[in-house]
């Protein structure tokens, strides 16, 4: 009998994360694949986009998809057999709970791993935010826990969890990436469109934090539109602010909702964002991209020392100017501070060493 290699699907997001590692197991690894979704999964998902899109994911990797209702139920679907189980979402706080009991009680024969989902990531690295929204003392159910960084950078990382780690980069490298090295690109008359990310779900940002963003966006939007630069509005996935709360996008701007896997990130000029791991996405692709921060509400930044940072409307538009006319430098400075991360050099080969792992 094969191997069985479970993932487990939570968080929306986690669809994204794992998707490579999906990928990844069909074209390398000899064994089953079984994608688990909670019915937290499906309540998360109200648009109903990001079932189709695992369906869409399983029919390609040839895997068998099932709902959970619970731990014991995805423990069943687990007996007699052995492998891996892999979560994107797995830690002691109470919005990764099923995940976290699904580890404590699966079967001795699976080996149990967390994926770090993001670049600022509970458990993982944490700004002031996490600290006070989470406290210090993530914890997972996990045997590997693996990271983007070495482990001097993901100093949020309990001390008795550290021995789980294993470095091997982000999910979303597996195929290569541009931007990771070399001379900036040639210059070249960059696409008149931007995108802008709202991440204001976060608990880094609140009531004036998020209507500071909203109304520097509306201006930044006029002028933009004025300009003939075009503009795509993207929410968080898992936050979806502006539709969960019904206000919508400034005139001429289109609504993004498409996942970052079925877009190509070069066809935008550059891309601003409030602290995300969308900004690395965008440095990957060696967009051009700067932090929002309220100007009235610093944020901790820290984990993005080195990055352009923006406030105003006006500081919005000296950036876009910059990266519609002259992105070479803006790039230049971004493959610095990703050289600066130590990611492995090596990450498909790296999670191809975890996938084959056995307990």
């Amino acid at each position: 009998m094969k191997r069985l290699i479970v993932f487990l699907m939570n968080l929306v997001q986690d669809v994204s994360v794992c998707r490579p590692l999906i990928r990844l197991v069909r074209d390398e690894v000899e064994a089953d694949i079984l994608l688990l979704y909670t019915d937290a999964f499906l309540k998360r998902d109200a648009n109903a986009i990001w079932l189709p899109e695992l369906q869409e994911i399983a029919a390609a990797a040839g895997a068998e998809t099932a709902e959970i209702a619970g731990p014991y139920d995805a423990v069943r679907r687990l007996g007699g057999r052995r492998g891996l189980i892999v979560a994107a979402s797995e830690t002691d706080l109470p919005a990764h709970q099923i995940c976290h009991d699904v580890f404590l009680c699966s079967p001795p024969g699976f080996l149990r791993v967390t994926l770090q989902h993001g670049f600022e990531c509970v458990g993982f690295m944490h700004n002031r935010a996490h600290d006070r929204a989470h406290g210090a003392h993530v914890g997972f159910g996990a045997d590997v826990v693996v990271g983007w960084t070495e482990g001097d950078r993901l100093f949020s990382m309990r001390p008795d969890q550290r021995q789980k780690l294993f470095v091997a980069g982000p999910p979303g490298l597996i195929p290569g990436a541009p931007g990771m090295g070399g001379a900036p690109p040639a210059p070249r008359p960059p696409p008149r469109r931007g995108l802008v990310c709202e991440n204001l779900h976060s608990v880094r940002l609140a009531g004036a934090s998020r209507r500071s963003f909203l109304d520097i966006l509306g201006d930044f939007a006029a002028e933009a539109q004025a300009l003939d630069v075009a503009l795509d509005l993207r929410s968080h996935p898992g936050g979806r602010y502006l539709q969960r709360t019904g206000a919508a996008p400034p005139e001429g701007v289109r609504l993004n909702t498409l996942p970052l896997y079925k877009q190509t990130l070069g066809e935008f000029a550059f891309g601003i964002s409030a602290p995300s791991s969308i900004v690395l996405d965008l440095m990957f692709a060696d967009v051009p991209a700067a932090l929002w921060q309220d100007a009235d509400e610093p944020l901790d930044l820290s984990n993005y020392a080195g990055l352009r940072v923006i406030g105003g409307a006006d500081s919005w538009w000296d950036f876009a100017f910059e990266a519609l006319t002259d992105p070479a430098g803006l790039i230049a400075g971004q493959r610095a501070f990703l050289a600066s991360l130590g990611i492995p050099a090596d990450v498909r080969g790296r999670y191809l060493t975890l996938l084959h792992a056995t307990r």
